[in-house]
């Protein structure tokens, strides 16, 4: 299981030197997929890798549960 991978939100709200690296690089591969915002492609990595981990991601915002499911539709 992994366990908030968008960092609690950081994500979103941190702005570090190291946040801002990954955050480049998943707006970059927003424009090469096409999905909805950098939540979607971070969630779409980690369901890709073998162990088929299952995600928790924390929220009840309606649009980040839609976002989440949209993920698995990314390759």
């Amino acid at each position: 299981m992994i366990w908030s991978p968008l960092a609690g939100g950081r994500l979103f709200s941190e702005e570090s030197e190291l946040v801002n690296r990954v955050k480049k690089v998943l707006f970059e591969i927003v424009e090469e997929t096409g999905a909805m915002g950098i939540d979607q492609v971070a969630l779409a990595w980690i369901n890709q890798h073998p162990s088929k981990p299952h995600t928790i991601i924390g929220t009840l915002k309606p649009e980040r549960i839609i976002s989440a499911v949209e993920a698995q539709k990314i390759k």
